[in-house]
C-alpha cells in the first residue's frame, strides 16, 4: 500500500489515476481548485473506498496551497510515496495565438510550469528522508511537436521534459526519484474543449485514431508508476510505432469517441462518478 498525492484530480486523467490507485488498495489525496468538485468527488470515492481517500482544495499556481496540500497528506497518511504533478490547463484548442486572452496565457503558464515546479520542490523536501517518487505529466509539445492553437500549452509541456531531466540529475544521489509520464492523447477537456465545443470536421477522425480513454491510460500506467524504481525515466502509454500503425488501420477507429460532427460519444470519468 502506498500513499499518493495527485494534483488536478477531480476530473480527467487525474481522477482516472486516482481511482486506479484506489482499486489497487492505495491511499490517495485528491485535489483541485474547484471546492465543490473536491467535496463531491471525495465524498463519492470515500463511499467506494472507505479510509483510503482524502480531498483538499489546492491551486497549484499558489505556493502556499501546494505546501498545504503536502502537509495535509502527511497529516492524514504520515508520509507520501508518490506525488503526481497532473494539474494542467490550456487557454483553448481552437483560437489562434493573436486571439488568446493574455490572462489565460498567464494562467496556463502558472498552472503548468509554476505548478509543476512548486509541486516538485515541495514533494522533494517531504521525501528526502524516507524517499519517494515524483511524476510530472508531459503532454502535447513535450517532444517538440507543433500544432495550431496549442502554442502556449505546447510551450509549457515542452518545459516539463526539461524540468524533469534537470531535477532528476540534481537529485540522482538521493532516494527521491523524479520521472515523467507521457500519457498520449486522452479524451479530456484539454482536447474536447468546454461543453458544447465541436471539432473541425476535418480533424475529428484524428482524435478517434490517436486518443484513448482516461481509464485505459490509467489502467496501464499506474502499475508502471508503482513498480518503477528508477529516476529520470519516461513512462509511456504508447509508442510511436503503435501510433503509426493506428493510422495505417484508421478504419478500425471510425467514430470510436467522436462522431462525424465532432460530438463526444462516450461519458467522461468525472461524469460517471458524479452520477454514482
Amino acid at each position: 500500500m502506498s500513499n499518493i498525492v495527485i494534483t488536478g484530480s477531480t476530473r480527467g486523467l487525474g481522477l482516472a489515476f486516482a481511482e486506479k490507485f484506489l482499486k489497487l488498495g492505495d491511499n490517495v489525496v485528491i485535489s483541485s481548485r474547484n471546492k465543490n468538485l473536491v467535496e463531491r468527488i471525495t465524498q463519492i470515492l470515500q463511499q467506494k473506498y472507505p479510509n483510503q481517500v482524502e480531498g483538499i482544495v489546492a491551486d497549484v499556481s499558489k505556493y502556499e496551497d501546494v505546501e498545504k496540500l503536502a502537509d495535509y497528506a502527511i497529516s492524514k497518511f504520515r508520509y507520501i510515496d508518490i506525488w503526481m504533478n497532473n494539474a494542467g490547463m490550456a487557454p483553448t484548442s481552437l483560437k489562434e495565438f493573436h486571439e488568446l486572452n493574455p490572462e489565460k496565457i498567464q494562467a496556463t503558464i502558472d498552472t503548468n510550469i509554476l505548478g509543476t515546479l512548486y509541486g516538485t520542490q515541495i514533494a522533494i523536501s517531504k521525501m528526502l528522508r524516507k524517499g519517494g517518487k515524483i511524476y510530472n505529466l508531459e503532454g502535447f509539445g513535450s517532444n517538440g511537436d507543433v500544432r495550431k492553437g496549442m502554442q502556449v500549452y505546447g510551450t509549457t509541456k515542452n518545459s516539463i521534459a526539461y524540468i524533469t531531466k534537470a531535477l532528476s540529475r540534481e537529485y540522482k544521489k538521493t532516494n527521491v526519484k523524479i520521472c515523467s509520464i507521457q500519457p498520449g492523447m486522452a479524451v479530456t477537456n484539454l482536447i474536447i474543449g468546454e461543453p458544447g465545443t465541436k471539432f473541425d470536421k476535418s480533424a475529428y477522425w484524428v482524435f478517434n485514431v490517436i486518443s484513448d480513454t482516461t481509464e485505459n491510460i490509467a489502467e496501464k500506467l499506474v502499475p508502471m508508476m508503482k513498480s518503477n524504481t528508477k529516476g529520470n525515466k519516461v513512462l509511456k502509454y504508447t509508442s510511436t510505432l503503435k501510433t503509426i500503425w493506428k493510422f495505417f488501420t484508421s478504419w478500425r477507429f471510425k467514430d470510436r469517441f467522436f462522431d462525424s460532427e465532432g460530438n463526444l460519444k462516450i461519458q467522461k470519468i468525472e461524469d460517471k462518478i458524479l452520477q454514482e
